[in-house]
């Protein structure tokens, strides 16, 4: 190893210590103990070929990016019955005003999670009509022309507006507070100044006011404050009775009545125009997003919904209803609009604004706003019992799986099952959507399963689960009832279920797994197919999965069951536990590794296998050991999310970590090597939220894939970036090497070597040694042109490859670029070059170890390690 030498030839030869080759990663055992080849941490690190290199970027399949399954909506407690009129979101808090209060001053009521709500007090009992967020500050406004503002949307203080307006509608944008009223009062309210034009102020420190008559028009029907304190009169365009206003481009308000108009715009807040409406009809409501102005109305036959894209030229659209539609929201590429009418109907959304359907809402209440906020819609009404908030996480995905179409052998479907319908995506195909029947509303962990040519669906202990026939123009249905034989039940209900067998075996309470009659799927006979495994604790079942031929294990939470002889009659199963103390920590959290089971449990990742008896026995040291600072950081109250995957003789793991809600991370085992390559973390730009592993067909191989949250399909595996729809990251890498230490203390480490391959990156280099802050840079930014070359006096490669040599010898970076032109022959844009690179450390102690860092394009380390020298000597001179 001593190819770079920087000592003369009658020097004493250098010590070398170094790996050759790298498995994984072993975070358990100190940095000085581990063996050759293993590291002490490492992100985005593939180690398949003994090799440190960037793992594969995960690509989403075309179609999937663009969720278009129907959002479940939820009732939730509003803690007081007052008939609230505005909601809005703003640092990190859901707030919602009402124009008439169940009690006192409770006007007003807070959330953090839009599910728990706290009645607060306004600052006036009024009839608030609207409120906004903007730079730290709440503002309402109401009908009676007050304002009031907060801090924290918790403590109101009562504000003077610019006139005693009936205010309807207020919005923040362009650094200001905007508000517009329906109509003009007969004062205005001005600050009192000196003759200096300074402000005249009380006792307290408030500005003094004076009102002074004036006759009722467009001069008392706009006011804008850049606090929400101090408010200054504006002229509207028109006297409409306006009764929305939103920040887009520009502000835009809309109105109830007036002329023709019905619209005027303002880039300032100060100087309006009036436009026309794509109808004189009431319009209650605007909103903007993805560059769209969308307003609804609560008249007009097919006609009330208008878009603009540019608040000028508006454009009639077809509502889902004819209801009266009184508010409008965007969200997360989304427009959503409720109503105070209707049957089951009072919700509509669309992607696009101009193509809308209707959504189920779970109270016919009277639905009076909508906003939006961290991932969810959210809406209030002034009507109905308790529940009058409703709210929707968009696009979650509960369940995901892979449906063989029995009318294509070989063909397969990846199917995500959302809130009201199932997506299925397929390599080269447009994806398709099924709804669920009409009332049927996912909302918890569900399992998709393939029996015979249907493919059921699981969706929680109190719903029925339902299926669907395999017909593309056919809806999925409920499950029918069993048909009444004695001693039968139908279906249980149940989140996770197996088919095996030519059985479903369905998790059916507490302590108890279903079976179905062969090939008859409805049919569960209440005796001879019903499995108590009550062991007679607080123990519960999570799933079930295959185990060789004629065994099924049961997953509880805190220990696990092995069903045995689940074949023919089922009159001669026996239940043996396996584990008393290690249960399973989600229905998702189990695979088959050959003939063995691995899965997570509540701390660690552990198997069950046969042992030399061919008895069923847990594994008793956790496969998760050597990397239990990566076990340590899971949020185990998201832990039920997580998932499992076998693929290409590794294991893949999806875990939330550093408090995450959702999985946000992959840790994966190669069984070849016995060896856990650290873990994959994701750009946040990719807002990566695992929900389940998937393997499919692949541009004709099977590949694992990976299914979002969201509804996005992930193939894994694919290029040197990370890309989801038009969004493509960078992927990087970090790597921490074992300690190195000589035998002989007489010798000092100099210099560190790396062998690399390398395509467009851009790397950092850290040496540590034995000591309290021994750590330094030694190499930072190194990037690679690829006009250079590694030849000395080399003519520069023309970047437009004019003679037709892409891939002569020694370029520094064969990679493609916006400077490059790809025409000619040879290219190759993921083409590494291969070297090996000295550095100077220049670091004391008995042990050296390394900290790489790559933030673009590719790295591949394939060797590593230190030279030593006896003796102290002074600075070295490279030569390559």
């Amino acid at each position: 190893m001593n190819r770079y030498r920087s000592y003369a030839a009658t020097d004493d030869p250098a010590k070398t210590e170094g790996d050759d080759f790298l498995l994984g990663v072993n975070s358990y055992d100190a940095a000085f103990n581990l063996q050759p080849g293993e590291v002490q941490s490492a992100t985005n690190i593939d180690f398949t070929n003994s090799t440190a290199a960037t793992r594969g970027g995960f690509v989403s399949l075309p179609g999937s990016e663009d969720t278009v399954l129907n959002d479940a909506w939820t009732a939730e407690l509003a803690n007081t019955a007052s008939e609230w009129n505005a909601v809005v979101y703003g640092n990190g808090v859901y707030v919602a005003v009402a124009d008439v209060a169940a009690s006192g001053l409770k006007h007003v009521m807070t959330s953090t999670d839009a599910r728990n709500w706290t009645a607060r007090n306004a600052s006036v009992a009024s009839t608030w009509n609207s409120v906004a967020y903007g730079n730290g500050v709440y503002v309402a406004v109401s009908n009676a022309g007050l304002v009031m503002s907060s801090p924290d949307a918790i403590n109101w203080t009562s504000r003077t507006a610019s006139s005693p307006s009936p205010w309807t509608a207020l919005t923040y944008g362009a650094g200001i507070f905007l508000a517009v009223a329906s109509a003009g009062a007969s004062s205005v309210i001005s600050p009192l100044v000196d003759g200096s034009g300074v402000y005249l102020v009380d006792g307290s420190g408030q500005k003094l006011v004076a009102e002074q008559t004036v006759t009722p028009g467009v001069g008392q029907q706009v006011m804008q404050s850049p606090d929400g304190i101090d408010w200054e009169p504006e002229t509207a365009a028109s006297t409409d009775l306006w009764s929305s206003v939103v920040w887009g481009a520009e502000f835009v308000a809309v109105a109830t009545s007036g002329g023709s108009g019905r619209v005027m715009t303002s880039a300032d807040g100060v100087t309006w125009t009036s436009r026309s409406a794509a109808a004189s009809i009431t319009w209650r409501s605007v909103t903007y997003g993805n560059l769209l102005y969308v307003a609804v109305a609560s008249s007009g036959t097919g006609n009330r919904v208008m878009t603009s894209v540019d608040a000028v030229t508006w454009t009639s659209r077809t509502s889902a209803s004819d209801n009266d539609w009184y508010g409008v929201a965007y969200g997360n590429g989304k427009y959503s609009a409720v109503s105070i009418t209707g049957t089951s109907n009072r919700i509509m959304s669309s992607e696009d604004g101009t193509t809308w359907a209707s959504e189920d809402n779970p109270y016919d209440f009277e639905w009076t706003a909508i906003g939006f906020g961290d991932s969810l819609f959210f809406a209030v009404a002034q009507t109905g019992a308790d529940y009058r908030v409703m709210i929707t996480a968009p696009g979650t995905i509960f369940a995901s799986g892979v449906y063989s179409d029995p009318n294509d052998t070989g063909f397969q479907w990846i199917v995500v099952a959302g809130a009201q319908s199932a997506a299925f995506h397929a390599y080269g195909e447009s994806k398709r959507v099924v709804a669920y029947p009409n009332g049927t509303v996912v909302s918890e962990q569900s399992t998709l399963v393939q029996a015979d040519n249907y493919l059921y669906l699981f969706i929680g202990a109190t719903q029925t689960p339902i299926r669907w026939s395999g017909n593309w123009s056919e809806d999925f249905e409920v499950v029918p009832d069993s048909i009444g034989l004695p001693g039968f039940s139908s279906i249980p209900k149940s989140s996770q279920a197996t088919y095996y067998q030519n059985r479903l075996w369905v998790v059916s309470g507490k302590d108890a797994v279903a079976a179905s009659d062969v090939l008859s799927f409805t049919e569960y006979d209440d005796i001879a197919n019903n499995f108590n495994l009550n062991t007679g604790s607080g123990d519960f079942v999570v799933s079930s999965y295959p185990f060789g031929n004629n065994s099924l294990v049961v997953f509880k939470h805190n220990s696990s069951i092995l069903l045995e002889n689940v074949q023919g009659s089922l009159n001669d199963v026996t239940a043996t536990e396996i584990t008393r103390n290690l249960g399973i920590i989600g229905i998702n959290a189990a695979t088959a590794v050959g003939p063995d089971l691995v899965y997570m449990s509540d701390r660690n990742v552990t198997s069950i296998k046969l042992n030399l008896q061919n008895n069923l026995q847990a594994a008793t040291e956790p496969l998760s050991r050597n990397i239990a600072s990566i076990i340590k950081r899971v949020n185990w109250n998201a832990g039920a999310k997580i998932s499992l995957a076998y693929w290409d003789n590794k294991l893949y793991v999806s875990l939330p970590l550093d408090n995450s809600s959702v999985c946000n991370s992959i840790s994966v085992y190669n069984f070849i090597t016995k060896q856990w390559y650290g873990e994959w973390t994701f750009d946040e730009s990719i807002d990566m939220a695992i929900q389940g592993f998937v393997l499919a067909n692949y541009q004709g191989f099977i590949q694992l894939h990976c299914v979002t949250e969201d509804g996005r399909v992930f193939v894994t595996g694919q290029g040197q970036n990370d890309i989801s729809g038009a969004t493509v990251a960078e992927i990087k890498t970090t790597i921490v090497t074992r300690a190195y230490q000589l035998d002989d203390t007489s010798f000092v480490p100099r210099r560190m070597y790396m062998d690399l391959s390398t395509n467009r990156p851009d790397f950092t280099v850290t040496a540590f040694s034995s000591g309290a802050s021994e750590n330094s840079a030694i190499l930072t930014d190194q990037t690679y042109s690829r006009a250079n070359s590694w030849l000395f006096a080399d003519s520069a490669y023309d970047m437009s490859n004019a003679d037709n040599d892409y891939n002569r010898s020694f370029r520094q970076d064969y990679s493609t670029g916006p400077d490059s032109v790809q025409s000619g022959t040879g290219f190759l844009p993921e083409m590494t070059q291969n070297y090996r690179y000295p550095i100077i450390t220049r670091k004391k102690g008995l042990l050296s170890y390394f900290k790489i860092v790559n933030s673009t394009g590719f790295l591949e380390l394939s060797g590593v390690g230190v030279e030593a020298r006896s003796g102290d000597r002074g600075s070295q001179v490279q030569v390559g």
